[in-house]
C-alpha cells in the first residue's frame, strides 16, 4: 500500500530479523511474521479502538446533557477519545490488511498499544466518575 508514492509501512534492513519475533528452541519460527503482526499489532489496535469508542459512548451523553454549561475545552477534551478510536481503528485495519507489524517492530508496537490502552481502561473502570471528565472546566470557571 502506498501513499504519496512511498510505502506506508517502510521495512528497514535488520542484522537479525528473527531477533524480534517468536522463536522455537530449535531456531525455527512457530508462527509466521504475518500471524505475529495480526495477533500482536492488529488485534490490540482494534481492541484499543473499541475501548476508546466505549469511553466516547460513555462520556458524550453526559456532555450532551450538560451542553448549556459546557465550555468549549470540555468539548475538545471529549473529542480526543473518538479521535484516538478512529486512528487506532485505521491503523489496526491497515495491519490486518498488510499483515505486517506496524512500524516494522512487533513488540514495540504491541507495548505502545498497551500503554495507550491504560487511560481508556482507567476511565472504564471508574464508570461512575465519568462525569468528572466532562464539565470540569465549566464548573471551575463558575466557581471563580
Amino acid at each position: 500500500m502506498k501513499w504519496a508514492g512511498r510505502p506506508i509501512f517502510v521495512r528497514q534492513a535488520r542484522t537479525d530479523p528473527a531477533a524480534y519475533h517468536l522463536a522455537a528452541q530449535d531456531g525455527e519460527r512457530p508462527v509466521s511474521q504475518a500471524t505475529e503482526a495480526v495477533l500482536f499489532n492488529g488485534v490490540p489496535l482494534l481492541l484499543l479502538a473499541a475501548a476508546y469508542a466505549a469511553v466516547t459512548s460513555a462520556i458524550l451523553p453526559v456532555l450532551w446533557r450538560e451542553r448549556s454549561r459546557a465550555h468549549p475545552l470540555d468539548w475538545a477534551v471529549v473529542f480526543v477519545f473518538p479521535g484516538i478510536a478512529v486512528a487506532a481503528g485505521i491503523f489496526g485495519a491497515l495491519v490486518m490488511h498488510e499483515r505486517r507489524p506496524f512500524g516494522g517492530h512487533t513488540w514495540f508496537s504491541f507495548a505502545a498499544s498497551l500503554v495507550a490502552l491504560a487511560p481508556a481502561a482507567l476511565l472504564l473502570a471508574r464508570w461512575r466518575d465519568r462525569a468528572l471528565v466532562v464539565g470540569g472546566i465549566g464548573r471551575t470557571r463558575e466557581a471563580e
